[in-house]
């Protein structure tokens, strides 16, 4: 009899551990049924750096000269500059009504760079009489089309603001210089001429400058540019290089100043 009772006992306990072996291997498959749905169910979120390969730019119309573009991704931002750029396009088309392409606007053209999930669109006008080039920077998200600031254009280079700002005046005057230095050394076809003693040298010699006028007057110019801050246009080029467009100080053609693509460091 007592064997009978322990045997039954026995068979009690070894029920109970298969009945809570049971137990956990139900518990494993919910828990692996679960993971299972969420894996099928959670798509993967769209990262803004997932850029597709295609430009998102196309030739909106072109002839005599003239090409405008047509930004094809569907956003407000992109509206607007669409918008803009028909104001360009149906003057254009008028100016060629007349006579041909006009008497001072004589083409326009623009450029695509793409960086990252960065595009810059760059329209420029070209004027005959002069040989000025105006510039319109317009700069958004390859993704979603979204306007990217100058603010935003600056830290995505690791630049901030302030920084940018406090530097400007320096980066518009060197570059100011330099315009001045090349005329001259191209003009004497000498390649050895120190940049920094010839550009002293010629601000101080009369003769030359007043072929161009007064350099502080060009000077003035250039530093009320820069002033601007980040009002000024930007855009990254085909290096991804922040390049900024700046009323700066000319000493050829007709005027004291014209817009001019600087890269910033």
């Amino acid at each position: 009899m007592f064997n009978e009772i322990c045997i039954y006992e026995a068979k009690i306990e070894k029920q109970d551990e298969i009945e809570a072996l049971m137990n956990r291997i139900a518990c494993v498959l919910l828990s692996l049924a679960m993971l299972l749905s969420l894996c099928v169910c959670v798509k993967e979120p769209t990262s803004p750096t997932q850029v597709s390969q295609d430009i998102p730019v196309v030739v909106l119309w072109e002839a005599h000269g003239y090409r405008f573009p047509f930004v094809t991704i569907g956003s407000e931002y992109a509206d607007k500059i669409n918008s803009e750029i028909n104001c360009f396009s149906d003057e254009a088309k008028r100016l060629i009504e007349l006579n041909g392409g006009g008497p001072y606007w004589s083409g326009a053209d623009y450029k695509v760079f793409i960086n990252d999930n960065i595009v810059s669109l760059l329209l420029i006008e070209y004027y005959s009489d002069s040989g000025e080039q105006i510039y319109h920077a317009y700069n958004f998200y390859a993704a979603n089309g979204e306007e990217i600031t100058n603010v935003q254009l600056l830290e995505s280079k690791g630049f901030s603001q302030k920084e940018f700002e406090d530097s400007l005046t320096d980066v518009f005057v060197n570059y100011l210089d330099y315009k001045l230095f090349e005329f001259f050394k191209n003009a004497n076809d000498d390649d050895e001429r120190d940049f920094e003693a010839e550009v002293e040298a010629i601000k101080k010699d009369p003769e030359k400058m007043h072929v161009f006028g007064t350099y502080e007057g060009r000077y003035e110019i250039t530093v009320a540019s820069a002033a601007n801050g980040v009002q000024n246009q930007m855009f990254l080029n085909e290096n991804g290089v922040l390049c900024i467009i700046a009323e700066i100080g000319r000493f050829l053609g007709g005027g004291d100043s014209d817009e001019q693509v600087i890269e910033y460091r």
